[in-house]
């Protein structure tokens, strides 16, 4: 800073010393030809047009040439001059850098297997590497236009219009017949997206098959496993059986219970996962639906233990009565299975400007935050040995979660070790209707 004030002082000192010389010199002539103030005026006019030129020349100079050198000036001009011809060099070597980094994006971005789109903010292709026009189908010269006119896919155009691009969707290929493609949208830049393309064709088929393995086995255990049950059944109603032979029966149809669970719930997610299953649109409404699972799920508890209702928002809901009651029947059963000796449950309905809420608060053992992620993957158990023990299959909140999907909703849980749980289904907006007045029971 110090530098910098006696720079300035210093350029004031020689443009003051320059006037004074103008001036005296004008002071000088106008008094050898009797005209000393004209002589003074003559001076500053001569001072000044010194100035001006410099100036011009300043102006010229970045306005034509502004990558030559600077032009050869004197005093604070040459200084100005100077600066800006520095700051200019800094700037050209930043872009000549951002410029080299941006190639080397690019190039790289050609040689990825999987298609990268970059969209405007009108939705308008600017960018597309190699492996957009394999699988995507384009064209280096769809550049500039519209990404919803060049894939006219349904499925992309309503994940495109949706706006939600938290999660990625896997479609059939419009290029090629026979082939599925896994599609990603990410905002860029201010108002920008970027598409992610990836040929996952290899793995919907390993996914297919064990679909239709699962299907398959599921169908072919279930007439053995009826004749099962029949047996264990003719067993029980036996009168004189040796206290032995009795245990037995009592863990042989505790396991053919385990068995016949796993075959019902392996079904149903098959046929949830099959494709064929769509959600119906129909309006549900949430106070009885909720009433009826109170009802059933009551007697189940021992003694001292509540399900207690909470209808803070009456409305309906737009979708299936038969699934929605699959989804709150599974997370009461979970809710049972995990509580305490002493059962005090809430199942809660809400909606507010978002959306609506179905929610299952228990007082249960809790689950630890490191399992929460995966709870509704298949077969997935935070304790193996007490999911068995409960005749639990593993499956229930993997057919919770389909059933939401079907519905345009999720599942969030929240949790914590000893404190018990609240398994929460989230459903759009579009799927509420308000209707009456409050209900708790």
């Amino acid at each position: 800073m110090l530098n910098r004030q006696r720079s300035l002082y210093e350029h004031a000192v020689q443009g003051g010393l320059r006037l004074a010389y103008f001036v005296a010199a004008g002071l000088l002539v106008g008094w050898l030809l009797g005209a000393s103030l004209l002589g003074v005026l003559v001076g500053v006019l001569a001072f000044g047009a010194i100035n001006i030129k410099a100036l011009y020349t300043l102006y010229h100079w970045l306005r034509n040439t502004p990558t030559d050198t600077a032009p050869e000036l004197r005093g604070l001009w040459q200084d100005i001059a100077y600066h800006i011809e520095r700051t200019r060099r800094h700037e050209d070597k930043a872009k000549a850098r951002l410029k080299a980094v941006i190639e080397q994006i690019q190039t790289s971005m050609i040689s990825l297997e999987d298609a990268i789109v970059v969209l405007d903010n009108n939705h308008c292709i600017e960018f597309i590497n190699t492996a957009a026009i394999k699988i995507l189908g384009l064209k280096e010269t769809d550049q500039g236009l519209p990404i919803k006119n060049l894939i006219r896919s349904p499925a992309f155009v309503g994940y495109f219009e949706k706006n939600d691009y938290s999660h990625s969707i896997n479609i059939p290929s419009w290029v090629q017949a026979g082939r599925y493609v896994q599609l990603k949208l990410t905002r860029f830049g201010s108002n920008g997206k970027l598409l992610w393309a990836h040929d996952n064709t290899q793995l919907q088929r390993l996914e297919q098959v064990r679909k239709d393995f699962v299907s398959n086995v599921s169908h072919e255990l279930r007439t053995p496993l009826t004749v099962l049950i029949g047996q264990v059944e003719q067993l029980k109603a036996a009168r004189d059986l040796a206290p032995a032979m009795a245990i037995t029966v009592q863990a042989l149809d505790k396991q053919v219970g385990y068995l016949n669970n796993l075959v019902s719930d392996l079904l149903t997610l098959s046929y949830l996962e099959s494709g064929r299953y769509k959600a119906a649109n129909v309006w549900v409404d949430m106070m009885d639906l909720c009433v009826q699972a109170q009802q059933t799920h009551q007697p189940l508890l021992p003694p001292g233990g509540q399900i207690n209702l909470e209808i803070l928002s009456p409305s309906r809901l737009k979708g299936s009565a038969k699934e929605v009651n699959i989804v709150l029947n599974n997370l009461l059963v979970n809710a049972l299975r995990y509580c305490t000796q002493t059962p005090q449950i809430v199942v809660r309905w809400q909606t507010d400007n978002h959306g609506g809420y179905l929610t299952v608060i228990d007082n249960g053992v809790g689950i630890a935050s490191e399992h929460l992620n995966r709870l509704s993957e298949r077969f997935y158990r935070v304790d193996s040995a007490r999911q068995l023990d409960s005749g639990g299959s593993g499956l229930g909140l993997s057919i919770v979660n389909h059933v939401l999907q079907a519905h345009d909703a999720r599942l969030s849980i929240v949790s914590e070790l000893g404190k018990g749980s609240q398994f929460s289904c989230v459903f759009a907006k579009a799927r509420i209707e308000i209707t009456d007045f409050p209900h708790n029971e």
